[in-house]
């Protein structure tokens, strides 16, 4: 056990670090906009995506000829590759699978963007029911 003894003289300086610890720690505690939810699985993020998907209407391909890659995760995001699935069952050729769009999920706040609306690969906000392209 620490036994801390505070003089006279180094109060002052006691006192403006705590206050100042506290300062830091309320800062760090203030609420967002963003609702924080429960961090996503990699199987988590793929049912959303697919999801979204039917939903938003990205494909006219069924989510069965639908391939999902987890092309990278990190603490703050997920980035998810949707390709076509050729082959058992799906037409087109089997020996190729081309990328159509991806997602990029925020972990924490489950926010969505994707590339399906781009032309130059830049990720956008998925656009409400009925305003989507289909590929």
């Amino acid at each position: 056990m620490m036994i801390y003894i505070i003089n006279r003289q180094s109060l002052p300086g006691y006192f403006f670090c705590s206050f100042f610890c506290l300062v830091v720690l309320l800062i760090g505690c203030t609420t967002t906009d963003k609702k924080v939810l429960p961090l996503l699985s990699n199987d988590e993020a793929i049912l959303l995506c697919k999801k979204l998907i039917v939903q938003k209407k990205l494909t006219s391909i069924s989510i069965d000829c639908l391939a999902f890659g987890i092309v990278n995760r990190n603490r703050m995001f997920l980035l998810i590759h949707v390709r076509e699935m050729h082959g058992m069952g799906c037409t087109g050729d089997p020996d190729t699978s081309p990328r159509l769009f991806s997602f990029q999920i925020n972990l924490h706040t489950q926010e969505v963007l994707t590339d399906a609306y781009s032309l130059d690969g830049s990720f956008q906000q998925l656009k409400e029911r009925g305003t989507d392209k289909l590929r």
